[in-house]
């Protein structure tokens, strides 16, 4: 009962957080993407952890795209594109999860 207590106040803290992220997700994925990027934009604006940025982004880009691949299903969209499309962004994910920033870097050319 007190991690719900805790969850909402969050929330409400945050609503222009919660306001932002589904907006993103809504535009996103409306056209078939998942958003991560802009997720990590929002996140870089507010007071999250640098560590633990990645991890939101991640989650949510996943929740946005596991809704458009059943939307795909659904409409019985051709399934070796979406397999061909699968297997090139994982290995563009893999790729790119291997690069290293530094922190004061980042952080820094954020605020300019």
């Amino acid at each position: 009962m007190i991690i719900l207590i805790f969850l909402f106040e969050t929330l409400i803290n945050n609503w222009y957080l919660v306001i932002l992220f589904f907006t993103v997700a809504l535009l996103y994925a409306s056209v078939g993407f998942g958003g991560g990027s802009s997720y990590l934009a929002i996140l870089a604006l507010s007071s999250i952890a640098f560590t633990e940025m990645r991890a939101i982004a991640l989650f949510c880009n996943m929740v946005v795209v596991t809704g458009n691949v059943f939307l795909f299903y659904k409409e019985k969209i051709d399934i070796s594109f979406f397999l061909k499309s699968i297997f090139s962004s994982s290995n563009c994910e893999i790729f790119s999860t291997s690069l290293s920033f530094n922190k004061l870097i980042l952080k820094s050319s954020l605020l300019r």
